[in-house]
């Protein structure tokens, strides 16, 4: 079994168990703790800030230009969700937009199949794949990246910040709770934590080109706005607005688009921690 696919496997397979262990818990009286609680959603909102933010936004499109502190910070945490290395991310995003929905597309629901076999290697199925998911692809795709030593940097201590996603929520809980608090820690701060963030990361992948309102130009595919996704995606959902203009900061169009990462960018930008945020313009499917 290769590496990529271990990983895949684990971060399809592991977390899921996760969520099975601690529901049958709290089915059998043993919910979680306070620290529990708090480590599950505070982790999960940062760890998205990561992906969103950080992998998608700015190292996968530079839609803005942050300080060293701010990308390594972005970086990993966009790590430790286990959703790859950022190099091997961004490639993947580019030649998602690159031919989206048509041959070669990584993961869409409409290529290469359809219905729920379709939607089910959009998801998660092409992680499995390893046409799409070899190492080997990333350097031609990402050349602006490899000149960044701050980015290589990132991608090749992927597995030191994914590993301290599960440890410290770990160490959290032992000091809070003791060794009970430990596991319970590393399940919900780490596997139920990643559970949740990969899936709806996921989900903008492959329910993000089904139903919904759709983007005007040809190049965006099947990309769909998804009002509801919008919001534990931090703005992904929006995702007929982004392939429209995929590197701008935000994927707000309209005035009731909900987008916490693009919110998040312009207050970093009005205190001076961010700058050069890439402005969105019209196009024809922002304007109806």
């Amino acid at each position: 079994m290769t590496r990529e696919r271990i990983l895949a496997t684990f971060v399809v397979v592991a977390p899921a168990l996760a969520v099975v262990a601690v529901a049958a818990l709290w089915l059998n009286g043993i919910g979680p703790t306070r620290t529990d609680l708090v480590m599950v959603v505070a982790g999960s909102l940062a760890t998205m800030a990561g992906v969103e933010l950080g992998y998608h936004r700015y190292f996968s499109h530079r839609a803005f230009t942050g300080p060293a502190s701010l990308v390594w910070l972005l970086g990993a945490l966009g790590s430790s969700a286990f959703l790859g290395p950022v190099m091997w991310w961004a490639t993947t995003h580019r030649r998602h937009h690159s031919v989206t929905d048509r041959e070669g597309d990584p993961h869409s629901p409409h290529w290469p199949y359809r219905g729920a076999r379709g939607l089910a290697h959009a998801h998660a199925g092409w992680l499995f794949r390893p046409e799409y998911t070899s190492m080997t692809v990333t350097a031609g795709e990402v050349k602006d990246l490899w000149q960044s030593p701050r980015t290589i940097a990132i991608h090749r201590s992927y597995l030191t910040w994914a590993a301290l996603g599960l440890v410290i929520p770990a160490l959290i809980g032992l000091a809070a709770d003791g060794p009970w608090g430990a596991l319970t820690g590393f399940l919900w701060g780490g596997l139920v934590r990643i559970f949740l963030v990969s899936h709806v990361i996921w989900g903008v992948n492959s329910l993000g080109h089904l139903r919904g309102e759709r983007a005007q130009l040809p190049h965006s595919g099947q990309a769909r706005n998804r009002f509801w996704l919008a919001l534990p995606s931090f703005g992904g959902g929006n995702h007929a607005n982004h392939h429209d203009a995929p590197r701008v900061y935000t994927t707000r169009v309209r005035w009731w688009q909900i987008d916490i990462g693009g919110a998040v960018l312009r207050m970093l930008s009005v205190v001076g921690v961010v700058s050069d945020l890439k402005q969105p313009t019209l196009s024809k499917a922002g304007q109806k």
